[in-house]
């Protein structure tokens, strides 16, 4: 915070500077000068004008994943949805980036960064079990129409999540969300956009529209399997856009 203080003639001053959570002090600046980044400084027998100034960065993070390098792409995604406890490890140590996403382990992602919101709706699947980790989540998503069954009482719970899926899934989160206008997008410019299902077009064009998704090497692969580590960066670039 700017401001001026008051000090007595002849007297000491001392601040004391503490940074944000995820961020930590770059420098400080006394009277012009670089003091490093200190977290108190004094101003001794104070008998004219002084100023302080202080910059911050983001911390570096203590990264527990031996399977995810700071070269990777995804790796400031995973970093976010980690640190926004988002996703956990399937270990203390490992990540497992290329794991595939099933439709249960995506809806949960979604309803986490939602902040796990709790819905009076009644479920009629028969592969959604009754107090699991992804039982609130789906009956969160079911009710808001953001991710179907896919009727006779199947959700599909452990099937696994395509990228063209995954932008119908976030493109339905941000009309639910209020961040969803209806997209532009060229995807006839991508050498493989006839592999874009008819239902899945418009959330594509909107998915790369927005950066929520990057096509990989000039192409969409929308029938590709959807891994761990595309799931991160869908979330992570959905926050950078629309905030949270």
């Amino acid at each position: 915070d700017a401001g001026v203080t008051k000090v007595k003639y002849g007297r000491d001053m001392t601040y004391y500077i503490a940074a944000e959570p995820g961020y930590e002090i770059d420098q400080v600046i006394v009277d012009g000068k670089d003091v490093g980044p200190v977290s108190e400084y004094t101003f001794t027998d104070v008998k004219k004008k002084h100023t302080i100034s202080v910059t911050f960065k983001a911390a570096a993070w203590n990264n527990p994943f031996k399977d995810v390098s700071e070269g990777d792409p995804f790796c400031d995604a995973v970093q976010f949805v980690y640190e926004n406890k988002l996703f956990q490890g399937i270990s203390d140590t490992e990540f497992a980036p290329a794991m595939t996403m099933t439709r249960a382990m995506f809806v949960t992602v979604l309803w986490r960064l939602e902040g796990m919101p709790v819905v009076n709706y009644l479920m009629q699947y028969d592969d959604v079990a009754d107090e699991t980790w992804y039982t609130e989540a789906i009956r969160w998503a079911t009710a808001e129409g953001i991710v179907e069954g896919y009727g006779d009482g199947i959700f599909g719970t452990n099937d696994p999540v395509t990228v063209q899926q995954s932008a119908v899934i976030m493109a339905r989160y941000a009309e639910y969300t209020g961040n969803y206008t209806a997209p532009g997008a060229n995807l006839g410019i991508y050498a493989d956009n006839a592999d874009v299902a008819d239902w899945a077009v418009e959330a594509m064009m909107w998915a790369v529209e927005n950066g929520v998704y990057a096509p990989v090497n000039g192409k969409l692969v929308p029938t590709a399997l959807a891994p761990r580590s595309l799931a991160a960066q869908l979330m992570h670039a959905y926050v950078v856009k629309f905030g949270k």
